[in-house]
């Protein structure tokens, strides 16, 4: 009687534990570390749900599948929580704390803190850049609106069309780089098809093509010109 007693308690005890890991593990899929979640949000939402993000009202929460799930507003655009929309006009009411950064993507490793707002250009494509936002204390990559790229000495998106993702302002010479065989060690000449820009310790070095040559965004190299190409 004692044994069999013993088993209905030991089942019992198991049956608590494997319910309450269970309830564990929907917990921590509907809050996904993967996600800048907000305590204060409801544990079930309706799909198509939209909630403002206390720390950073240039993103929100939509609820997908039960869950919210962390978006980002257009580029200028900050989350209204009283219409729930992204506008242009819209300014934070309050003013959101030091952001801690992990290194992300081009982003150089001596690059780890940021505060709201900071931005970083992405030296791989001219039309993205890197904006300091959001729970998680890191840098995102956002997209400039389209026909725009991202101007690094006025830290902003500006219009223009940069080739193949790389272009060379105006006072771009003096801007620091990092010596790279790839796409990030060189920059076009908008102004000249025959020249390009290569960064050789630390500075960008203006240079010609031979003769007869220009200047191939792509292969990174001075090339025939294609049947056709106007300079």
């Amino acid at each position: 009687m004692s044994r069999s007693l013993n088993v209905l308690i030991f089942a019992f005890v198991a049956f608590l534990l494997y319910d309450k890991v269970a309830k564990s593990q929907q917990t921590y899929e509907r809050y996904s570390p993967q996600v800048d979640y907000s305590p204060q949000q409801r544990e079930e939402c309706q799909s198509g749900e939209l909630n403002a993000n206390q720390r950073d009202c240039t993103t929100y929460f939509e609820c997908v599948n039960g869950r919210f799930e962390l978006r980002l507003c257009p580029y200028g655009h900050n989350f209204d929580p009283t219409t729930r929309f992204c506008r242009s006009d819209y300014q934070c009411s309050t003013i959101p704390p030091l952001y801690q950064s992990s290194n992300h993507e081009q982003l150089s490793s001596d690059t780890n803190e940021c505060k709201y707002g900071d931005r970083r250009a992405d030296n791989s494509d001219c039309t993205k850049y890197f904006s300091c936002a959001g729970e998680a204390k890191r840098f995102v990559r956002r997209f400039c609106p389209q026909g725009e790229h991202f101007d690094e000495r006025l830290n902003r998106c500006v219009s223009g069309i940069c080739q193949n993702g790389l272009i060379f302002g105006e006072n771009d010479e003096d801007t620091p780089c990092q010596e790279s065989s790839g796409r990030s060690g060189y920059r076009i000449d908008a102004n000249n098809c025959r020249k390009f820009y290569q960064c050789a310790q630390g500075k960008w070095v203006h240079k010609d093509c031979p003769s007869n040559l220009v200047w191939n965004p792509t292969s990174l190299v001075c090339d025939w010109p294609q049947d056709g190409y106007q300079c």
